[in-house]
């Protein structure tokens, strides 16, 4: 029988799921940002990042428990656009959980946002991502020493 999930907007009450998962050292591994966050930094960006959720999307995927969360950010460098970050409960990594989080949220995007486009910045050794993004549909518009820059849109 397939397992089923759930994939629903974040809340207040998913705020330290997210800061554990974020912390972990194999998620600051492939973060741009290595370093470990403290709980103040993060209960400050958390709280005013889930008041922007009617505009910039923040989605969870659950099966009893959290697994994934897909975050959209309205980007500041492209009209239109979303820069999206993926992040995998680390006990659920190397499952297609991320796969799965990213599809999901991407389908539910574009039905409200038809003309927008979604961009995704991926390290270069990150190849887990890079393939998520791949099996997405998602293309890679440039790449640099340590970047990739994917991106999509609903007319792909």
């Amino acid at each position: 029988m397939p397992v089923e999930y759930t994939l629903r907007s974040v809340t207040k009450d998913d705020m330290w799921v997210i800061f554990h998962w974020r912390n972990h050292p194999e998620s600051k591994l492939n973060s741009f940002s290595s370093h470990s966050i403290d709980q103040t930094t993060h209960a400050v960006w958390f709280k005013n990042r889930i008041t922007r959720i009617s505009k910039e999307p923040f989605y969870i995927l659950e099966q009893k428990i959290q697994v994934a969360v897909c975050r959209f950010d309205i980007s500041p460098a492209w009209a239109k656009t979303f820069d999206v970050s993926i992040l995998v409960n680390p006990n659920f990594q190397r499952k297609g959980i991320g796969k799965l989080t990213l599809r999901e949220s991407c389908q539910v995007v574009f039905r409200r946002f038809p003309d927008w486009t979604i961009h995704a910045k991926v390290k270069i050794g990150n190849v887990a991502s890079q393939r998520i993004f791949e099996a997405n549909g998602f293309q890679i518009e440039s790449e640099n020493m340590e970047f990739a820059l994917y991106s999509i849109s609903p007319s792909l």
